[in-house]
């Protein structure tokens, strides 16, 4: 069986995952396509704002690993 050549892919549609792409980086392809969608999740602690005047909530997010931090200011009401 004889693949065809590479010149053959162009005008297919393709599927491909976000970490797979070299240009642009993929946080700015994550931006660009979910920036501004809403997580929400269990406030687990505040920063201590010492000589900054923000503070900053550590928030577990169900479906990642790692907690998150935002800028309290930045926090939206949960319905």
């Amino acid at each position: 069986m004889t693949t065809p050549p590479h010149s053959a892919l162009i005008g297919r549609r393709a599927r491909f995952r976000i970490r797979d792409v070299h240009i642009p980086e993929p946080a700015e392809v994550l931006e660009a396509l979910h920036g501004g969608d809403l997580l929400q999740g269990e406030i687990l602690d505040l920063s201590d704002s010492g000589v900054d005047p923000a503070v900053y909530a550590v928030v577990k997010v169900d479906a990642l690993e790692r907690p998150l931090v935002v800028a309290v200011e930045r926090l939206l009401p949960v319905d």
